[in-house]
Order: structure tokens, then C-alpha cells, then sequence
């Protein structure tokens, strides 16, 4: 084995971009305009340091929200030049085929609508194209020279899946020498200095939808005497290029049995989002049986989402987003109104496990309500605590300051509503177990609601709310508590606060105990001071 050699993106190619970047734009041709303007964000977006690439994402999905196809182009060539702005563009088409989002816990959904792609898949592909464009390394070299080692911005596997896309026979040779030889020593000696198969590779071949090189690629994942390793880049990557190669791996797998194997049945999991782990054999075959059902038959789907059995619900539903999940949010916004249980948790657990979301901060509202008052006249505790283990989660979304309601009343009544929640939940911890899966256990207690009504009570300093939270501290949990202690109360000048503060400072909290007694000294110093100043003057 050689000694390893390090490339990098030359210098001047960055220079070359900036350059470019800095020509004067013709204030009357909107579109220079726009495409300067989204060339050079996406330039600042990829080159800025990382606490600041969120601001500037931002500023970039406007920017491509905007731009127009043409204006797009432009942006491309401006940035990259005329010859690898095409490339580009050619393998955000491939990937536009693919799911849209390209993380590691990603869902294998697709969508008919770009604007979903945008933030998970056609932002990092262009920074790392920005990174990677000019690398002295072409895909031939990488592959035929083990020794070679490039950035992880290079972009290997879509440079890769380009080439297979376009049949360049030379490369098409060299990845079935590689793939051929990921298990055979001898050949590996035969085929020379041969990078071995790695994820990269993989993943280019399953994105370019090459028949052939995706043939070979299903005898190894059939294969069982080949490394576990091997197998596991395979699978973990079949959902990444079309949906037609996704659907023709799970044919494979449910055909042969494969899901037998734990590796596989760990990615039919994570593809599916039950939050399982992985299944036994004779669930996995009927779960494939019934995917491969719905997705010869779509039409079916609409039919199974009102079966009442929660694990068909849910592949149908997944049935549903695989092809184009803007098929789904109305109907899950159907289903969570749904008077009926089974369709409510179902709709539910899709938002917030498989999404990964929550459910619109006035709609969780407007549940939250129907549930403590309607709702808990005409079901039974048990019933209404199940639905709350639901629709707690949702009180918490990322930008909750932002969604509280304008006015005073409209907040007091929200406010009085989830005290109504707290004193319904009580300090005790209530689990559910089996909806929507054999396996689920749903979990509810008072946390999310105190954490909410403190977050309300922040942002307003209202006393009422104050005192609401007083009346109910032995719901908090101890860092709660702190955050109470320390934030929202002032015994300086609110003698009802340092009256609680005395009450609490026995708190079974050390560090809330050190945090009263810090804030009633500074009390005390603070009223000696003044009285020392008053006496003196």
C-alpha cells in the first residue's frame, strides 16, 4: 500500500469565484440582479463560519423561493462557471428523484414539489459543489488510486452517480472492478491500487440508477457470505435514488427473506419510523407484504386509512408520502380532528415521529381545549388522559414566544386552559401502552405543561400567572423550579415573592436552595444599603 496523499480545492478556484462574484450588475436587468444576489449568498452561505450559516440559510431559501429556473441557471454559472454549473444542475435533477431530505435519520420521502428539497437537499449539495469544484482529482483518478484522499466536500457520490447517469464506460469498468472485488482478494491484487468499496460508492451507484451496477449490488446484499459491513452500506443507502430502484430493493428483500437479517430489519425500521428497533421475522413479512401492496395499489391507501387498525393506518399513510408526501398534510389534519381515537393518535404520532414536527401552536390549542372541557364530559379519565399523552408534545414548538395570542385575553384564557391541563394530569406519571403499535408506550406527565405556562409567564410578567404557578410548584420538576426562583420572581419589590422564597428555602433542590439564600441575602444587602443611605442623609 502507498503512502496516502492529501488533495485539496486549489487556491485560485476560490479566487476565480470571488472574482466573479464581484462584476457589476446592470441595475435595470432584473434578472442579473436576482442571480447575483443568490450567488453570492450561497457563496457567504458556504464559506461563513458555522454559527452564522444559520441566519444565512435563511437569507439563501428566500433568495431560491424567488428565483426562477433562468435565474437559477445564471446564479449557477456566475458561481461556478458555465461548465460545472451544468454539472451541478444535472445532479440536483438526479437527486430531485430521490428523497428530499439527505440526512442520516432521514424519511425515504419524495415530493412533486421542489420547495421541500431546498432546505435538506439542494443547500448542502451546492456548498459542498462550491467546496468542491476544481479538486485536481477527477472520479477516474479516486477510484483507481486508493492512496488519493479527498475532503468530504468533494462530493464524491453524486460526482460519481453523474458519470454512471451519463454510461461513461470507463467509470462504469472501474466501479464493477471495485464492486466485483469488495470480497475477492486475488481480484483485488488483479484490478491494482483499487479503492475499496465504500459508502460513497454505493450510494453513487443506487442515486444513478444504473441497471447493471444495481444488479450486482442486490446479488452482494443476497449474498450472505459477504461482510456484514458490506450488506449494511447496502441497505442503508437503497432508499437514496429513485423511487422505482427503492421499490425494487423492497421486492427484493420481501421475495428472498432478507428481512431475516437484523441489519436489514433495522433499515426496514428506521424506513419506516415505528420506532421499533428491528422486527421479528413474521412481522417484517407481513409489514413488507402489505408496503408492497399499497404501492402497487394507491388508490388502496384512502381506503386503509379508515380500517381502524393503527399499523395499517400508518403504512398507508407512509405509502402515501413515499410517492409524494404533499399527498398528506390535509389528510393528517383530517385525521387529528377525527372524532374518532384511532385515527386521532395515528394522525398524531405521523406528525411528531415521522415528521418530526409539531402540530400548529392555534390547532394543538383548540385540541388541547376540546379535550379538558368537551371532551372530558363524554369520555372516561382514562380516554381523556390518552388524548392529552398526545397532544401535550405539541405545547412545546420551537418558536412558542412567537406563537403565543396578541391579546391579553386571548392569553389569559390560553393560560387558564393549561392550568386546567396541570391540575387534570396532577404530579403522577400516566403511560399508555400499545397505540399505535404493539410495541408504543406513550408517556404523559405534568413537565411539558409547567414548561409552557413558565415560558407564557416570561414573556408577559403577568402577576396572576406568577401566582398561578405558586399554586402549583409541586408539579415542577426541580430545574423548573430554579428557572421560577430565579427568573420570574422579585422580592425586591413584590413582598408576596419574598414571602414564597422563605417558604421554599427548605427546597429538596441543593442548588435551589443556594439560589433562594443568594437571592434573600441580596434582598437584605440591598435594604441595609438603602436604609444606611436614608440615616445619612
Amino acid at each position: 500500500m502507498g503512502k496516502k496523499i492529501k488533495i485539496v480545492q486549489p487556491k485560485d478556484v476560490r479566487e476565480r469565484m470571488e472574482k466573479r462574484l464581484c462584476v457589476e450588475i446592470s441595475m435595470g436587468n432584473r434578472d442579473e440582479m436576482v442571480a447575483h444576489r443568490l450567488a453570492l449568498s450561497l457563496y457567504q452561505g458556504a464559506t461563513c463560519l458555522p454559527q452564522e450559516r444559520k441566519d444565512m440559510k435563511e437569507s439563501i431559501q428566500l433568495c431560491l423561493e424567488e428565483c426562477n429556473e433562468l435565474q437559477f441557471r445564471m446564479a449557477m454559472d456566475l458561481l461556478l462557471g458555465k461548465e460545472e454549473a451544468e454539472r451541478l444542475v444535472s445532479i440536483l435533477g438526479i437527486r430531485l428523484e430521490g428523497p428530499y431530505s439527505e440526512a442520516v435519520f432521514r424519511t425515504p420521502f419524495r415530493s412533486s414539489n421542489i420547495r421541500d428539497y431546498i432546505d435538506r437537499m439542494v443547500i448542502p449539495t451546492i456548498y459542498r459543489w462550491i467546496h468542491g469544484t476544481g479538486c485536481p482529482v477527477d472520479v477516474l483518478t479516486y477510484l483507481t488510486n486508493g492512496d488519493i484522499q479527498i475532503s468530504e466536500d468533494y462530493d464524491i457520490s453524486n460526482r460519481l452517480a453523474l458519470e454512471l447517469r451519463d454510461r461513461n464506460p470507463v467509470i462504469v469498468e472501474a466501479v464493477q472492478q471495485i464492486v466485483f472485488a469488495s470480497n475477492d482478494h486475488d481480484q483485488r491484487n488483479r484490478s491494482g491500487n483499487l479503492r475499496p468499496v465504500s459508502q460513497e460508492i454505493i450510494s453513487g451507484i443506487i442515486r444513478s440508477g444504473h441497471e447493471g451496477l444495481i444488479r450486482h449490488v442486490k446479488e452482494i446484499l443476497m449474498d450472505k457470505n459477504q461482510p456484514l459491513e458490506l450488506r449494511e452500506m447496502i441497505v442503508t443507502s437503497a432508499d437514496e435514488g429513485s423511487l422505482l430502484t427503492f421499490v425494487g430493493f423492497l421486492e427484493l428483500i420481501y421475495e428472498e427473506a432478507l428481512y431475516r437479517s437484523p441489519i436489514i430489519s433495522r433499515a426496514m425500521d428506521q424506513w419506516l419510523w415505528f420506532g421499533f428497533g428491528a422486527f421479528e421475522p413474521q412481522m417484517a413479512e407481513w409489514i413488507l407484504r402489505h408496503c408492497l401492496m399499497l404501492l402497487a395499489e394507491p388508490k388502496r391507501c384512502y381506503h386503509m386509512l379508515e380500517c381502524g387498525d393503527m399499523l395499517t393506518m400508518h403504512l398507508a399513510l407512509w405509502a402515501l408520502a413515499l410517492k409524494d408526501v404533499r399527498e398528506i398534510p390535509m389528510i393528517l389534519r383530517d385525521m387529528v380532528r377525527s372524532e374518532k381515537p384511532f385515527q386521532e393518535i395515528v394522525g398524531m404520532n405521523f406528525v411528531s415521529n415521522v415528521f418530526h414536527e409539531y402540530l400548529e401552536f392555534p390547532f394543538t390549542c383548540e385540541l388541547l381545549e376540546k379535550t379538558v372541557t368537551e371532551t372530558a364530559l363524554k369520555k372516561t379519565y382514562d380516554e381523556t388522559m390518552e388524548r392529552l399523552a398526545w397532544i401535550v408534545p405539541n405545547l412545546i414548538p420551537v418558536n412558542l414566544e412567537n406563537a403565543l395570542p396578541k391579546t391579553s385575553w386571548e392569553r389569559q384564557h390560553l393560560y387558564s386552559l393549561l392550568e386546567r391541563t396541570l391540575q387534570l394530569i396532577g404530579t403522577e406519571e400516566h403511560v399508555f401502552c400499545g397505540k399505535p403499535f404493539p410495541w408504543s408506550v406513550c408517556r404523559l406527565n405534568s413537565e411539558l405543561v409547567v414548561e409552557a405556562m413558565l415560558r407564557m409567564t416570561y414573556v408577559t410578567k403577568d402577576r396572576s400567572m406568577i401566582r398561578s404557578l405558586a399554586r402549583n410548584i409541586e408539579c415542577f420538576t426541580p430545574k423548573q423550579r430554579g428557572f421560577f426562583y430565579e427568573y420570574l420572581l422579585d422580592p425586591m419589590h413584590w413582598r408576596e415573592d419574598d414571602f414564597l422564597l422563605q417558604k421554599h428555602q427548605k427546597d429538596r433542590s441543593l442548588s435551589n436552595r443556594q439560589l433562594i439564600q443568594a437571592k434573600l441575602k441580596l434582598v437584605q444587602q440591598t435594604l441595609k444599603e438603602k436604609g444606611e443611605a436614608i440615616r445619612r442623609m
